[in-house]
């Protein structure tokens, strides 16, 4: 078994003027709801074994900011450029491409790829919009990563900064 959790980045700071996208930080609502969730979320389920993120300054920074909060080591964190902006399918060859070595895994990117890849995770399960820290997690069943996205799936939970 295998299981993933879809995080969106944190609320970015759009107060920079001149700065490009991809250099936009998080505002201070969007660290404090990344320090939130992170501590939530792993407080009753099994913390992760690696992050996986966006290169994006604020898909960056929510991976260290949940790293910090659930001791892990930053080296636990893989970058992967190909995710700044991803279409859902570029987020399953990602997926594909990991280590079987780690059974949970989170991954930090951007929308709308990741509202539309996780509408495609569960037949029944349907999100208007992955909010910013929103979290969406299913479990595989399968050994690898790479039969990920044919493998039979099971909605975990979801959780959005502003109900919790």
């Amino acid at each position: 078994m295998k299981k993933l959790y879809l995080i969106r980045h944190a609320k970015s700071d759009w107060s920079g003027f001149g700065e490009s996208d991809f250099e936009r930080g998080l505002n201070s609502r969007g660290k404090k709801d990344a320090a939130k969730i992170s501590k939530k979320l792993f407080a009753e389920r099994p913390i992760p074994e690696l992050i996986v993120s966006s290169t994006a300054l604020r898909a960056r920074l929510t991976a260290e900011i949940f790293t910090e909060n659930l001791r892990l080591n930053k080296n636990e964190i893989l970058f992967f450029d190909q995710l700044y902006h991803a279409p859902a399918a570029i987020i399953f060859q990602t997926i594909a491409s990991l280590s079987d070595n780690f059974n949970h895994i989170a991954l930090v990117c951007h929308n709308p790829g990741i509202t539309e890849f996780a509408n495609q995770l569960v037949s029944g399960v349907h999100l208007d919009n992955m909010p910013t820290t929103g979290v969406f997690a299913v479990e595989a069943a399968t050994a690898t990563w790479a039969t990920f996205e044919d493998a039979e799936k099971k909605f975990l939970f979801f959780l959005r900064p502003e109900k919790n």
